[in-house]
């Protein structure tokens, strides 16, 4: 499910006029699934036009699912438009317009659904047994990255939890 140049505009054309900047996010050719490209889009005069990129990026370890297709626990980041909610990284601070949040040590992302703390940021510490992914890695894989706005407001239990794209180079 490669998206290619002319399918990006297609998408970028449905998005609403307001919309002046996007991030897409597509399988990167001849790379194992979890590997995509990332590139900054930008609406001048109309037009969509290439701003930055493309990035090398991380995805669900078993790629992307098809639009309606995500289930919890697949490895999968979803395919669709979603709202971009705030930056993250292992540094105190990222030279972004975006709302920006660094990972402390004890920061997790809860996926298991029967959680209070379900589809959220957390301390390790409040979510007790429940099912979570730490935040800060050895592997560094976090070091930078943007949370999706998927199944985030409202955090719908049963609905996969959201996911995050990671930018592993800058």
């Amino acid at each position: 499910m490669s998206a290619r140049p002319a399918q990006w505009r297609k998408i970028l054309s449905d998005l609403p006029p307001e919309t002046t900047q996007a991030l897409v996010v597509a399988p990167a050719p001849d790379a194992p699934l979890f590997v995509a490209t990332l590139s900054a889009m930008e609406r001048q005069t109309g037009r969509w036009r290439w701003a930055r990129g493309p990035f090398r990026a991380v995805v669900g370890r078993a790629g992307f699912a098809r639009p309606g297709e995500k289930r919890e626990g697949d490895g999968k980041t979803p395919s669709g438009v979603f709202p971009l909610e705030h930056a993250f990284g292992y540094a105190e601070k990222a030279s972004t317009r975006m709302a920006y949040r660094p990972i402390r040590d004890d920061d997790v992302w809860v996926d298991d659904s029967e959680s209070p703390y379900y589809n959220r940021w957390a301390e390790k510490g409040l979510v007790g047994g429940a099912s979570f992914e730490t935040m800060k890695r050895e592997d560094g894989l976090y070091r930078y990255g943007v949370v999706i706005g998927y199944n985030r407001d409202p955090v719908v239990k049963g609905v996969p939890s959201s996911c995050s794209v990671t930018v592993i180079s800058v």
